[in-house]
């Protein structure tokens, strides 16, 4: 598994448990404000977590998203691709 981490962050591929937080951060529209997608419905949130995911069975990605957890919290705080 690919993951980055920092004293203060851990980058690390989303997993279908990341869906409370990614949720939350998604759905905020001040979060998206300025973002070309969101405020995402929950059925926007499990498909975006799902594509995510499959840069990982993929042998050539081109793509990657990796959920940032907030080493202090221990929680998922956002993402970056």
């Amino acid at each position: 598994m690919i993951q980055l981490e920092t004293p203060r962050l851990l980058l690390r591929p989303f997993r279908d448990s990341d869906f409370e937080h990614a949720h939350a951060y998604g759905s905020d529209p001040e979060v998206s404000r300025f973002q070309s997608w969101g405020p995402n419905s929950e059925e926007e949130t499990r498909e975006f977590l799902t594509g995510a995911q499959k840069w990982l069975k993929d042998p050539e990605p081109k793509e990657f998203e990796f959920g940032v957890v907030y080493s202090e919290l221990r929680r998922l705080v956002g993402g970056c691709g």
